[in-house]
């Protein structure tokens, strides 16, 4: 990594994303996905009995 610049990372500034950005991307929202799913189904399995 080569920053090219060190100052504070401001709110709505310099956010660049790259290409390499969206494997780790899609694999977050899989894994929320996933997360709630089964969150739901416990929820839901407990109301079922």
């Amino acid at each position: 990594m080569a920053p090219k610049r060190w100052r504070p990372n401001l709110p709505f500034k310099d956010y660049r994303f790259e290409i390499e950005d969206t494997i780790p991307a899609m694999a977050a929202t899989i894994g929320k996905v996933v997360m709630v799913g089964a969150i739901a189904a416990t929820f839901a399995g407990a109301l079922a009995q």
